[in-house]
């Protein structure tokens, strides 16, 4: 059978068709019998850029530092502070009480030299001086030590930051760029701004329609302002300065008619070998929603022209029938009336047309060359006459062991007959030489079946049927005519016979209704 192969190369990620090998020959596809050369095709893109970063607003923050006179403290001992510009400022303690030297330190960092343009107050409270920034936002540095005069070392002045000094910052609105590049008809550019998604189709390749269509739905979301930057860009900003937002922009193919050739096939409905070289296109054309729409419209288009080539079932079990009634015309033609007696022309004619019903009635192709084979063999096997000699003789059957190596003799079953088929083994009557009647023949009280009775039958076998099953419970019009009731009793009989439930009175249901 010819088929078609439409081969588009492997469709990968890079968007470019490559070209495959096949039976030596590298190509992209074929397309009424003509090479289309692969092309490496431009990639649509969709990109979203963070131009500016959100910053969020800081209120400046005072800083607080501390000095605590702690441990034992001797008479002598020396406190000191270093203060910015003027340096080390000392305390010598008079006393051994831990708030007489905080207040004694506290008034030296009062009186020095250049406190009045410090960055910083202090106070003291107990034994704790505190020194306070005067504006927030600006820091200092202040660290303390201490110098023992007696033999006692335990004596501190600690230095610690309890609240840091914190600068001002502005707040800043985050800015965030779309950019659609090399659209084509067919794809989706998607858009999300804090989870939100906003799609659009292209309809053309202008990069322009598609900002100027975006943008006006971005700026619908009440967190963000989005507008329209020389037709190339959508420039969206935070509404809030210092209220960040997520954001994302990619872009997919539209799949629809892709899935829909997939879809519009099923393997059990046609023939093996054109199924197998359509299954060859489809695996050479696979691509995802991230291919360009060029690329799966190129293949949705390969896949349906193959889809051409496929041969169904019933198509070529129809061409089957037409070869086998043909074959069966034919070989009827090749053999002269006048070469039968009128009781086995009957005959020969009922193969043929046996055989063309059983063909008709045939559901698969063996049945339709098994239907074939029988006719065929019947009718060869059909005795014909000979003159005989001296020119106006007699005439005299020809042996049908002369006729496809058939058997000449008494065949078991059928008695006296050579037309129709064995009662005890089904098999055909033609060429039986029996003369011993065992049992009744048509018009005795014993009927024998001798034909092919189908749904549509008509005559004295079907009345003969029809009483026959009626004597087995079923009730049955006897009017001759094979309809649907009689189709369905016959059914039954075949199933608990354990024969065939097709409704048809052939060799094995006449081989049981004769016994």
């Amino acid at each position: 059978m010819n088929i078609k192969m439409f081969f588009l190369g492997g469709l990968l990620r890079n968007k470019v068709f490559n070209q495959i090998m096949f039976l030596g020959i590298t190509a992209a596809f074929l397309v009424g019998g003509f090479f289309v050369p692969n092309l490496a095709l431009a990639v649509s893109t969709f990109t979203a850029t963070q131009t500016v970063a959100n910053i969020t607003a800081v209120s400046a923050v005072a800083q607080i530092n501390t000095i605590t006179i702690g441990g034992t403290i001797e008479v002598g001992d020396i406190f000191t502070a270093t203060l910015p510009t003027d340096g080390a400022i000392s305390f010598t303690a008079i006393t051994t009480s831990t708030s007489d030297i905080a207040t004694g330190l506290n008034n030296a960092i009062l009186a020095s030299t250049n406190y009045g343009t410090q960055a910083f107050t202090s106070g003291v409270v107990g034994s704790v001086i505190t020194l306070t920034a005067k504006v927030a936002g600006t820091g200092f540095t202040v660290t303390s030590d201490t110098t023992s005069f007696g033999p006692d070392t335990t004596q501190s002045a600690i230095s610690n930051i309890s609240q840091a000094n914190v600068v001002a910052v502005s707040a800043v609105a985050q800015v965030a760029i779309f950019t659609p590049e090399l659209v084509a008809i067919g794809e989706t550019f998607r858009a999300t701004i804090n989870g939100a998604i906003y799609d659009y189709t292209a309809v053309d390749t202008l990069a322009a329609t598609v900002v100027a269509a975006l943008a006006i739905s971005m700026d619908l979301n009440a967190d963000v302002a989005c507008v329209d930057t020389t037709s190339t860009t959508i420039t969206c900003t935070a509404s809030v300065a210092g209220t960040s937002f997520t954001f994302s922009a990619s872009f997919f193919s539209t799949m629809t008619g892709y899935n829909t050739a997939l879809a519009a096939v099923t393997q059990a409905n046609y023939t093996s070998a054109t199924w197998t070289a359509y299954q060859l296109v489809v695996s050479a054309n696979v691509v995802t929603d991230q291919n360009t729409q060029v690329e799966v419209d190129a293949a949705t288009a390969n896949i349906t022209a193959a889809q051409g080539s496929l041969v169904t079932l019933a198509t070529e079990l129809a061409a089957a029938k037409v070869t086998a009634h043909t074959a069966l015309t034919t070989a009827r033609a090749l053999y002269t009336d006048t070469n039968y007696t009128s009781a086995n022309l009957i005959i020969l004619n009922g193969f043929k047309t046996d055989g063309d019903t059983a063909i008709n009635d045939a559901t698969n192709l063996a049945g339709v060359s098994s239907a074939q084979n029988t006719a065929m063999t019947g009718m060869a096997g059909v005795a014909i006459i000979t003159r005989g000699g001296g020119g106006g003789g007699f005439f005299s059957p020809q042996p049908i062991s002369q006729v496809l190596g058939a058997s000449i003799g008494p065949i078991a079953g059928c008695d006296i007959r050579t037309t129709g088929f064995s009662v005890t083994t089904g098999k055909s009557c033609v060429g039986n030489t029996g003369t011993t009647v065992v049992g009744k023949v048509l018009g005795a009280e014993k009927f024998i079946f001798t034909l092919f009775l189908k749904m549509g039958s008509k005559g004295n076998e079907v009345i003969e049927l029809q009483k026959f099953l009626n004597t087995l419970g079923y009730t049955l019009t006897a009017d001759g005519k094979f309809d649907a009731k009689s189709k369905a009793a016959l059914i039954k009989f075949q199933l608990a016979n354990k024969l065939k439930g097709d409704g048809i009175a052939g060799p094995k249901v006449r081989a049981l209704l004769n016994k």
